[in-house]
């Protein structure tokens, strides 16, 4: 068992071909199969080998999305693919280095659909004659650490500004590539020139991997290219993906590897990176419910529904960054083809009513609609390429149904499209804030219904 994590998880030996064979496609086919099987019984859903091929591909291309799980559900299936992507690199380094081959290659692992190609691809070659090569250690003494450690922030910095722009202005997405390879790519980079000439520890070299990627995001807000929301709601994933990039850099620059791939390797996988995810976009609706139970009857929670009174409760949570939030709401007309203004922060949403069906059910759609938050900027408000369109709402609903206590529950769904990736990702935030701004409404629905009910009674 120990020889199997030393394996998996410590960045230090060599793999032949076939160990290599035997502990990629074993891991590979077995948490396929724990996933599927428990996507299978969850949802009665059948996950096909192709899907899998690429998690994060398959889930931007909403193949989960129709089963509707839970939130939990979601951020457990994020923080479970992690492991592998570990394991996944450490096992291609140590390929790679058994082959002769240089370290580098092991930023292939982050190529859609191609690096299944580069795997196979290193189950041909046999073992190299191994060239003992001095292998660096911890010192005390370092001439160049701070000039190296300028160097190291310098090139994350300048990996993340080119990913960012061919992300966003080039390919027109704000891709998987950007949010998880290039975070990786800073963290491995900064990471090796920060111990090339002596190793100064991967607590060290993990803290300025953060400092590193802290600098780049301060550089977007800067240059006002992306504003402090965004870059909070991307820091869980792109630190956790960078701190991992850390520690292969050292170890990389523990090995000596010579840096001229990567000058070779960084722009060819970002391009065609950024190349798959655009291919690979989402066209899914998603959606998200939310209820509540009230204590009156769906006779008076409809007419509270229809008469929405202002709320007076404060922002909290997500809302005080600046993320849009419900103020009130009015419907002109009745009926369908009556008109909702809900008033948020930013601005109104335009919502044509399509159901009527009292006091049962209203549907709307979502005609026009206010950015989704205001960023945070030292420029005052600005006007960042994600706030138009990559997020929008489609329609949404509330049923009210009578409970056998005689109290109702109102049930809010909101439909929506993301064109952020990894879509799994920014569902989970996503789900968040609606869920959030749903209670919002809800509970307001609750106040005014309860005191009317109590004061007819």
């Amino acid at each position: 068992m120990k020889e199997i994590i030393s394996l998996l998880f410590k960045l230090e030996g060599r793999v032949d071909r076939k160990t290599y064979l035997i502990a990629g496609f074993g891991l590979m086919f077995g948490k396929y199969l724990i996933d599927s099987l428990v996507i299978f019984f969850l949802y009665d859903i059948y996950w096909s080998p192709i899907d899998y091929l690429s998690p994060f591909i398959s889930m931007d291309r909403g193949f989960i999305y129709p089963l509707k799980p839970s939130q939990t559900f979601y951020i457990f299936f994020l923080i479970w693919t992690l492991p592998f992507i570990w394991i996944g690199v450490n096992l291609m380094m140590k390929r790679l280095l058994d082959a002769g081959k240089s370290p580098w290659y092991a930023l292939f692992f982050f190529a859609p659909i191609l690096n299944y190609f580069v795997m196979l691809a290193l189950t041909i070659p046999e073992s190299a004659k191994i060239i003992t090569k001095k292998i660096q250690s911890e010192s005390k003494e370092i001439t160049n650490s701070i000039s190296n450690a300028l160097y190291g922030i310098l090139a994350g910095i300048v990996i993340a500004a080119v990913a960012f722009v061919c992300s966003i202005y080039l390919f027109d997405i704000y891709s998987t590539t950007l949010f998880i390879s290039t975070p990786f790519f800073v963290g491995i980079t900064a990471s090796y020139f920060l111990n090339k000439d002596g190793l100064v520890g991967q607590g060290k070299s993990f803290s300025h991997t953060m400092f590193t990627l802290a600098l780049a995001s301060g550089t977007a807000i800067l240059f006002a290219a992306e504003g402090f929301v965004c870059i909070l709601l991307s820091a869980p994933i792109a630190l956790t993906v960078g701190g991992l990039g850390s520690f292969f850099g050292y170890h990389v620059a523990r090995l000596r590897a010579n840096r001229k791939q990567l000058l070779v390797l960084f722009p060819l996988l970002l391009l065609f990176g950024l190349s798959a995810d655009k291919l690979f976009t989402n066209n899914s609706t998603m959606s998200i419910t939310t209820q509540i139970e009230i204590e009156a009857s769906k006779e008076i929670v409809w007419d509270e529904f229809i008469d929405f009174k202002t709320i007076e409760d404060e922002p909290s949570g997500f809302f005080k960054l600046g993320l849009a939030y419900p103020i009130s709401a009015r419907i002109e007309g009745e009926g369908v083809g009556a008109i909702r203004y809900c008033e948020f922060s930013t601005g109104d949403f335009v919502e044509p009513i399509t159901t009527w069906d009292y006091p049962n059910l209203i549907q709307f759609d979502v005609l026009e609609q206010p950015q989704p938050l205001q960023e945070w900027s030292p420029y005052g408000k600005i006007v960042t390429p994600h706030l138009d369109n990559y997020f929008r709402s489609i329609k949404g609903e509330f049923k009210l149904e009578t409970l056998p206590n005689g109290n109702t529950v109102i049930i809010g769904t909101t439909w929506y499209k993301n064109e952020m990736y990894p879509a799994l990702y920014w569902k989970v935030i996503a789900d968040k804030i609606l869920s959030d701004i749903h209670l919002r409404v809800l509970k307001q629905i609750k106040t005014q219904s309860e005191i009317r009910s109590k004061t007819e009674n």
